[in-house]
Formats: structure tokens, C-alpha cells, sequence
């Protein structure tokens, strides 16, 4: 199958397009492009046409601001997978709705999205598919433990409530702005990889990575101190077998005092969800699910 792919890797070669560039091109002719300085991407008819595609997939991991597509390229089926829509912005949200009616299927990686996007599109070609594990980038490294509990990521509310707490408490780094093979190296070099989202995008990257590095991971079940709604995790993995989960700032603590005092039954739990991610949600895993599914379409 002849794929473009339409998304935004300039800034960094470990994105979302990025891994699924390099997971496409193992069984498919992939051709990249990019979208110009402006965030606009206007996917030139002609070109399309003269390559032949048989799908057009755009991945929007959040760099976008408008995408525009040529009426003369509507008889190829295009698909969208939709990364960032658990933004609180409002305009966040509508401007992905937006971007979304210009193609044939909507594939979303927060479960609570599909709802939204069916009743703002009026049509059920919406779809839920995660996030998903590069195990080329992200994997496990024997190396030596430099933290009790690590994570990656940059500050927010939350973060800012409980970071101190666990730093009181444990010896706890958080790094931001690492990625790939470096954000790799520094999970592997943690006892507990540590993960609070942003808001109710409960399944996000860095699950998958974490388990991917076979590291225990400790992560939220719900928007902390908010809800329980565990948006589509426990789908995918149990508590307790997989990984660990907490519900708000005091339950993060105990657990995080737990696994490190049952380190032995923690690593079983991780070899566990390793195993799990590597058979059923890698980026390959996602990308056949699209491919499955938009055939249907070029029929």
C-alpha cells in the first residue's frame, strides 16, 4: 500500500510521525510530508494524484493549527488520529473537531473523545486508539538505578502539589524536555517510573514507554482528585498485574512506599505490562488496526 503521511517532525525525530513513519515503511511505500513554518498544511492535488496514494493519514500529536485538503483528492480515502484532546482549551478541542470533517475517519487517543467527536461530526466513523509504544526507541537497558522514582515531564498544578511530597519522602527526579533514547536511559535508571497526566489523558505516552522499558510503572487511574473515571486504562491493563494506579496525592505516597518494599513482586508486574505492550500496543499493532479498517473505504 502506497501511505502519505502528513504530520510534523521538524522540532524532534522521536514524534508520533516519526514512529509511525519508521513502522509503516517495514511492509509499505511511505511517502512524508510536511506541513510549512505557518502550521498550515495545503496538500497539493496535482502531487497527490500523480503519486497514486491508496490512503492519505494525517497524525496530529498537537503541532497543527488548521490542515486544509484539495476536493480533487477525495476519492482517496484519508484518515486523522488525534492525538491532544483532553486540552481544557475549548478552542483546543473545536479546532481538531474542525480539522476532523475533512477526513473519511477519525481515530482518537483518549476514549472520552469518541463521544464528543461523534456528536460534533454527526457520524460514527469515529474511532478510539491509544497511544502506542516505539520499541525501537523505548525499551529495557541494564543499567544502574540513580532514583527510587522518576518521571518525565514539565510542571503543572498537580505536578507542583505532588512532586514535593514524593521528594520529601523518596529520592524522586523529574526530568523535562528528554526524549527518545535519552527520556529511555533515564526511566531505566529509575526503580519506579512515575506518571501523573495532565488531565483526564489517562492513557498517555509515557504509559507506554514506561512499560516498554520494563520499569514499574506507577501511574493515575483518573483525573486525580477529580473523577474516577479511568478513561479506557483499566481496557487495556489491570491494576496490580500490569502496573500500579493511584486516585489522589496520599494513595500516590503509600504505593510508591510499597513497590520499593516489595521491589521483587513490583518487577513481576512489570514484566507483565512489558509483555503486554510489546504483543498488543505498539505503533505497528495501531497502524494495522488504521490500514484494516480504511480498506473498507478504497472499496
Amino acid at each position: 500500500m502506497r501511505i502519505i503521511i502528513v504530520g510534523d517532525n521538524r522540532e524532534r525525530f522521536c514524534s508520533p510521525v516519526t514512529y509511525c513513519i519508521y513502522s509503516l515503511i517495514k511492509e509499505h511505500d511511505v511517502i512524508y510530508q510536511a506541513y510549512d513554518d505557518y502550521g498550515i498544511e495545503y496538500i497539493d492535488s496535482d502531487e497527490i494524484q500523480n503519486q497514486k496514494p491508496d490512503l492519505i493519514l494525517c497524525v496530529d500529536d498537537g503541532s497543527f493549527q488548521k490542515i486544509y485538503h484539495s476536493k480533487k483528492s477525495k476519492n482517496i480515502p484519508k484518515a486523522i488520529w488525534i492525538s491532544d484532546t483532553h486540552q481544557c482549551d475549548k478552542s483546543w478541542i473545536n479546532m481538531r473537531i474542525e480539522m476532523a470533517k475533512h477526513f473519511d475517519h477519525v481515530f482518537v487517543c483518549q476514549k472520552d473523545a469518541v463521544d464528543i467527536f461523534r456528536y460534533a461530526l454527526k457520524h460514527d466513523r469515529i474511532g478510539w486508539l491509544p497511544h502506542a509504544l516505539y520499541e525501537r526507541d523505548f525499551h529495557y537497558q541494564y543499567i544502574e538505578k540513580i532514583c527510587d522514582v522518576g518521571a518525565v515531564s514539565y510542571m503543572n498544578s498537580k505536578r507542583e502539589v505532588l512532586y514535593p511530597k514524593l521528594k520529601e519522602k523518596f529520592n524522586f527526579v523529574n526530568k523535562n524536555s528528554i526524549w527518545g533514547l535519552q527520556a529511555t536511559k533515564f526511566i531505566n535508571q529509575c526503580k519506579i517510573g512515575f506518571n501523573l497526566t495532565l488531565s483526564n489523558d489517562i492513557i498517555n505516552m509515557r504509559t507506554m514507554e514506561t512499560l516498554g522499558c520494563k520499569v514499574p510503572l506507577l501511574q493515575n487511574r483518573c483525573d486525580i482528585n477529580t473523577d474516577n473515571n479511568d478513561n479506557g486504562l483499566f481496557d487495556l491493563f489491570q491494576d496490580g498485574v500490569d502496573l500500579f494506579t493511584f486516585a489522589n496525592y496520599e494513595e500516590a505516597i503509600e504505593k510508591v512506599d510499597w513497590i520499593l518494599n516489595h521491589y521483587d513482586e513490583a518487577m513481576k508486574v512489570a514484566i507483565n505490562g512489558w509483555a503486554k505492550v510489546l504483543d498488543r500496543h505498539t505503533y505497528t499493532n495501531r497502524l494495522r488496526t488504521i490500514i484494516k479498517i480504511m480498506e473498507a473505504y478504497a472499496k
